[in-house]
């Protein structure tokens, strides 16, 4: 009987284990350029590839930039905020991709309030299915403030780029939540 209890334990471990189950790893994914709402001319690009990295960082399988742009142009796709579901689906069945994340940056900047500086980054993405090309997810992540430590202590902010991981981490965590329901 005990054994039947520790077996039994030991296999809802490994069902419930995201190393096994928590993973879309067999989901292919692309990463459109991004919108960019921002005083910053590389904002865009720097939270695309901030986005592309986390992604490989969580095991999901992700189509190269390179030829996720060089698809774009050859369907005549330069301009991705007026992209809709048919296009959708057809760049997703060209790059034989599950799913589309599209993103906008909205804040990428170092603010300077009370002789303090600090960064601000704000993203959104949005998680679109590949097969109907209807959106599934859409996430705005934010940071910005200084910190306690630096109004008090006077320390130096946190880089951007730093800053910009952990936004894009976050939002990617919350929109794949959508994926693995």
């Amino acid at each position: 009987m005990d054994k039947l209890k520790i077996l039994g334990f030991l296999l809802l471990f490994l069902m419930c284990s995201s190393e096994l189950f928590g993973k879309p790893a067999s989901l292919r994914f692309v990463v459109l350029p991004f919108e960019n709402f921002t005083q910053n001319p590389v904002a865009s690009e720097v939270l695309r590839r901030i986005t592309l990295q986390k992604l490989v960082e969580l095991d999901v399988d992700v189509v190269e930039i390179g030829e996720v742009d060089r698809i774009l142009v050859n369907e005549d796709m330069v301009n991705v905020s007026f992209i809709g579901k048919n296009e959708f689906v057809r760049i997703a069945n060209l790059l034989q991709a599950d799913y589309i994340v599209k993103g906008a940056v909205l804040s990428f900047t170092l603010e300077r309030n009370w002789n303090i500086s600090y960064p601000s980054v704000t993203v959104n993405l949005a998680l679109i299915e590949g097969k109907t090309g209807k959106m599934v997810s859409v996430v705005v992540e934010t940071e910005g403030g200084p910190s306690l430590a630096q109004v008090y202590l006077g320390t130096e902010p946190e880089p951007l780029n730093e800053v910009a991981k952990g936004v894009v981490k976050r939002a990617l965590y919350k929109l794949l939540r959508a994926v693995r329901r």
